[in-house]
């Protein structure tokens, strides 16, 4: 028994902490980039890698830094070479980085908003029974859907949303959803502008 579990820990850290349906996924993944069937991908194909996984850096002056610090961690032989298991390191260390820029991302919008803790449950748990699809954003008719319950939207409203949207949103991949960093934005602006009374009306319903 002692044995099996050091062969489970074992198999655990070669490879990065991902369970076996994740294994199997970025396999073919990775198999797609070595179509030669190599057992590595080179240079060329690690460079096209590492845009596709992290463009937001590859592409940034600013950030590449933190690219190349991925890449130095992972491919320490320097020859450009990466493996199966250099590639699940790879994926593990986009995930821990994808993680740490949401956190940041969400704490930085709780301090610029001013809500209190409570306010930020409250609007939390608002978004996760809106993301139906667990896509971890919300369009921009979902939001809409939202504020009708508490205000008819007429299609004045509508328009001023819209606006709204416009100069609070900031989203790359869809700039008509939000995650919920930019959620919490754009509710403390309809708040300060008390768009469609919602401030009366939220004091009703609490």
């Amino acid at each position: 028994a002692l044995q099996h579990r050091h062969t489970i820990r074992g198999t655990y850290r070669l490879n990065a902490g991902f369970g076996p349906s994740e294994v199997r996924s970025y396999r073919q993944a990775f198999k797609r980039s070595d179509p030669e069937g190599k057992g590595y991908i080179g240079q060329t194909e690690f460079r096209h890698l590492c845009e596709h996984l992290f463009p937001e850096l590859a592409t940034s002056q600013q950030a590449r830094p933190q690219l190349l610090r991925i890449v130095a961690k992972i491919d320490k032989g320097g020859d450009g070479r990466i493996d199966f298991y250099d590639y699940l390191r790879l994926m593990n260390e986009f995930f821990d980085l994808r993680r740490t820029e949401a956190f940041d991302r969400e704490r930085m919008a709780v301090e610029d908003c001013r809500f209190s803790a409570q306010q930020v449950r409250d609007f939390r748990n608002i978004f996760v029974d809106a993301d139906e699809a667990e896509s971890d954003t919300l369009p921009f008719d979902k939001v809409g859907q939202l504020l009708h319950r508490i205000s008819p939207m007429s299609d004045g409203l509508v328009r001023e949303l819209r606006q709204v949207w416009r100069q609070v949103v900031q989203g790359e991949d869809d700039p008509w959803s939000v995650d919920f960093p930019d959620f919490l934005r754009l509710m403390r602006r309809l708040l300060d502008i008390d768009f469609a009374s919602i401030n009366a009306r939220v004091a009703q319903l609490a």
